[in-house]
């Protein structure tokens, strides 16, 4: 705190403090409550004041080390924002957090995203603290949000300004959401003289509405001129929190009030408005992916509290509208966790007829990926909580479990498209085996997939080059399977080791042709893995393991790396303790002497270090 407006710029100078703050921002903080800490929050204020005015000062004389400031800056607020966090019961300095208040909403021109992040996550913390405080001192909320009121007021349409303003505004209101959902305020004050926080709280999301929300609509929308659709990312973004706001303000308060009825009324014509955009748009929302992330988060944070907002929208449209996006983001390979989420939400409060629609939806699918995926989700989180639906279930699951079947052995065009088919196809296998309510399948089906992922392995031997990514995608894939089938369906393995054995042949042949730069670290313990979990079935299994502990002989014997032979010894002393002495002796029967040479100091080791020996 030694550098003022006139020797912060210096280089030196500089490099001390970026220095000093990344030292602290990187250290533990498990801070008391005590005026040394209070007084190294008040510090930490005083620089953000220093470095801000600074950066006005060379953003006016275009000097280079602007960047640098902004680093020092943003690591400067993650660090007030992690003290903020843990001092929520200590004194208050109301003239430190009045001029905090003053710098997080003081608008910095081009502020980078680490930046925005940094200053969002201290005005998040700031605000629970002056929440925790509104008994102790009732104006320190209102001036919080008198001040944030003059940062929304600027209805300039510059971009810059429109993402600054938005970015805080988002912020403010996704703690706000926070708040809502753990009940810090569900009652009105006791007493007209003052306002508590749930009076505030509804002064600014309305006032947010009142003074954002046309231009926010604005810019969602895609048929406009360019200066209004300018940063549709940020305004969807802001929009997802406020109507997420009202919809559980309106589902977990009970209020009767005329006022109430005209803000129900005013939020479900947002909501409609909004989803009515998003569902004409989401082609054009899918090209960028900030815009489709902001899509997603969308749809995500308005299901989750789904009741709501199928009161608001017709439920079929709702879901309709997210499989529609869900297929978008699979065919441009998109990961959707949120999409999914969604969906989920839906489910959980979902009719019987809104869940037939549902698969009937997926079902008249084109992409067989797509109307999997759904079968994944509608398997794992429907069926288990909605009663009177089994039937329906498992007879729709047989139908999907052709489709698993179809999509596995259907032609690609790249080796990365039939890893992504193959780890989707043992997705969607282990959930319909963990469901054995839904459908239980029979020995021949189990040896029917064990059979059909014998095949997977050599997709890339098929004048095709497999990159070292897919190549473990695939190997994963086929072990996921196995340990779902051995927990779930044993006795059906009972009936059929041969298909399972061979797969497991076939995976530690491809397990011995591996090295370190293509994935034998990972590969080889998901393999350990999947023995370890045959260990208490050997009085069944152990007649079968004699052929991988020869395939992995006729290794050793054709120069095994050291590397290889270090990674798989779990995997060997695993399927040794199967064996019993009959095995033993049926191996060393079948191998020659140099084998034997070979092999003796492997026993040996599990002898050693992994076979059980009993208490002296």
């Amino acid at each position: 705190t030694g550098c003022n407006n006139q020797n912060i710029s210096s280089v030196k100078r500089l490099d001390e403090i970026s220095t000093c703050l990344s030292i602290l921002a990187g250290a533990p903080l498990e801070l008391s409550i005590s005026p040394e800490n209070i007084s190294l929050m008040e510090g930490l204020v005083t620089i953000d004041l220093i470095i801000s005015t600074a950066m006005k000062k060379l953003e006016q004389e275009e000097r280079s080390d602007w960047t640098k400031l902004e680093k020092a800056l943003a690591t400067n607020r993650c660090i007030i924002a992690g003290i903020l966090s843990r001092l929520l019961k200590g004194e208050r300095t109301n003239s430190c957090l009045d001029i905090l208040n003053d710098q997080l909403l003081d608008k910095i021109p081009n502020s980078s995203n680490s930046l925005l992040s940094s200053t969002s996550d201290a005005l998040s913390e700031l605000l629970v603290y002056c929440v925790e405080y509104i008994e102790k001192d009732t104006t320190i909320l209102q001036s919080f949000f008198d001040k944030f009121n003059v940062l929304i007021e600027d209805r300039g349409e510059d971009k810059a300004v429109f993402r600054f303003k938005t970015t805080l505004a988002r912020a403010i209101m996704k703690k706000m959401n926070m708040l809502l959902r753990r009940n810090y305020f569900v009652t009105k004050s006791a007493t007209s003289s003052r306002k508590s926080a749930y009076d505030l709280f509804l002064e600014i999301a309305r006032t947010l509405r009142r003074k954002m929300w046309k231009d926010i609509v604005r810019r969602i929308s895609f048929n406009e001129n360019s200066c209004c659709n300018s940063a549709p990312s940020y305004a969807l973004l802001l929009a997802s929190e406020m109507l997420s706001f009202w919809g559980y303000f309106f589902h977990r308060v009970d209020n009767s009030d005329p006022l109430d009825e005209e803000l129900r009324s005013t939020y479900k014509d947002d909501v409609v408005k909004v989803f009515e955009l998003v569902s004409s748009s989401y082609h054009e929302f899918s090209a960028t992916l900030d815009n489709f992330n902001s899509l997603k988060y969308f749809l995500a944070s308005m299901t989750a509290c789904s009741q709501y907002l199928m009161f608001c929208i017709p439920p079929h449209a709702v879901i309709e509208t997210i499989m529609d996006i869900m297929k978008i983001s699979f065919l441009v390979k998109r990961d959707s966790p949120l999409l999914e989420a969604a969906l989920c939400s839906l489910i959980k409060d979902a009719q019987l007829d809104h869940m037939e629609f549902i698969t009937t939806h997926a079902l008249k699918s084109s992409e067989e990926r797509a109307c999997l995926r759904y079968e994944d989700i509608f398997v794992i989180d429907y069926c288990r909580k909605k009663p009177g639906t089994n039937q329906t279930s498992a007879s729709l699951s047989e139908t999907f479990l052709a489709i698993m079947m179809g999509l596995v052995r259907s032609k690609c065009d790249t080796p990365s498209e039939e890893a992504a088919n193959v780890a989707l196809f043992s997705k969607a296998a282990a959930a319909l085996i963990s469901r054995k309510e839904l459908l239980l399948l029979s020995g021949r089906e189990i040896a029917m997939i064990l059979c059909e992922m014998s095949q997977f392995l050599f997709i890339g031997g098929r004048g095709k080059e497999l990159d070292a990514s897919d190549d473990f995608i695939i190997f994963k894939s086929c072990c996921s399977v196995i340990s779902a089938m051995v927990a779930h369906y044993p006795k059906q393995l009972y009936g059929c080791p041969p298909p399972l054995f061979n797969l497991l042949l076939v995976l530690l042949t491809h397990l011995l042709n591996t090295t370190p730069k293509t994935g034998l670290v990972p590969k080889a313990l998901e393999y350990a893995r999947v023995c370890e979990l045959l260990v208490p079935h050997k009085d069944v299994f152990r007649k079968h393991v004699v052929g991988l502990v020869l395939r992995y002989i006729q290794a050793l014997n054709e120069a095994m790396t050291p590397t290889v032979k270090a990674k798989l010894m779990p995997s060997i002393y695993a399927l040794l303790d199967m064996c019993s002495e009959f095995e033993t002796k049926q191996i060393n029967s079948m191998i020659d002497v140099p084998s034997k040479a070979l092999f003796a100091p492997v026993f040996q080791s599990y002898q050693k270090y992994y076979q059980y020996h009993g208490q002296s």
